[in-house]
C-alpha cells in the first residue's frame, strides 16, 4: 500500500468511526507513537482487525 492510499484508508478509517476528523495531524503522531512503543503489538493488532473485516465481507 502506497503513502497515499495508507493516509486516505486511515482517515476513512477515523471518520467512519467518529464521525468528523478534527486534527488528523494529531491521529497520525498518536498512531506513529504507538507503532514505536509497541510495533509487534500494533502489526498484531492491525492483523487480527483485517482477519475480522474479511470474515465479515464474506459472510454479508
Amino acid at each position: 500500500m502506497n503513502t497515499g492510499k495508507f493516509l486516505t484508508t486511515m482517515y476513512d478509517e477515523a471518520l467512519d468511526i467518529n464521525g468528523d476528523v478534527s486534527n488528523f495531524a494529531s491521529l497520525l503522531r498518536c498512531s506513529c507513537i504507538l507503532y514505536l512503543s509497541e510495533p509487534h503489538g500494533v502489526l498484531n493488532l492491525a492483523n487480527a482487525e483485517l482477519r475480522q473485516r474479511e470474515t465479515l465481507d464474506k459472510a454479508g
